[in-house]
C-alpha cells in the first residue's frame, strides 16, 4: 500500500503531466491558427497588389472577399470548423502592414 506522502507526490506528478500535455496540444492548435492567419495575410497582400488598392487609409478585406476572388479556398481548421475573418491593411512609412483576425470554432484572434 502507498504511503500518504507517496500518493500525494504521485498525484502531483499526474497533474503536472496532464497540464504539460494540455499546453502541448494548445501550442499545436495555436500554430495551426497562426498558419491560417498568415495565409489570410498573404492572400490579402496578393489581392492589394493585383488590384492596386489604395491603402492610404486603413483598409479591411474580408475572408469572404478573398474567397470570392479566388485568393483562398476552403477556409477551415483541422477540426472541420468553417473559419471567418478579415485583414486590416495599414500603411506605415509607405509600406503596407497586414494583420489578420480570424474566428474558427473555439478559437478567436485577440481583438477580433
Amino acid at each position: 500500500m502507498l504511503s500518504g506522502g507517496l500518493l500525494f507526490a504521485l498525484l502531483v506528478v499526474v497533474i503536472l503531466i496532464s497540464r504539460l500535455y494540455g499546453s502541448y496540444e494548445n501550442a499545436i492548435g495555436n500554430r495551426e491558427y497562426f498558419n491560417l492567419e498568415s495565409n489570410l495575410e498573404l492572400a490579402a497582400k496578393n489581392y492589394v497588389d493585383q488590384y492596386n488598392i489604395n491603402t492610404d487609409n486603413v483598409v479591411t478585406i474580408s475572408s469572404q472577399t478573398l474567397k470570392n476572388y479566388g485568393y483562398i479556398s476552403n477556409f477551415i481548421d483541422n477540426k472541420g470548423n468553417e473559419c471567418d475573418g478579415y485583414v486590416k491593411v495599414t500603411k506605415i512609412d509607405l509600406v503596407n502592414s497586414y494583420k489578420a483576425f480570424i474566428t474558427c470554432g473555439n478559437y478567436k484572434t485577440n481583438d477580433y
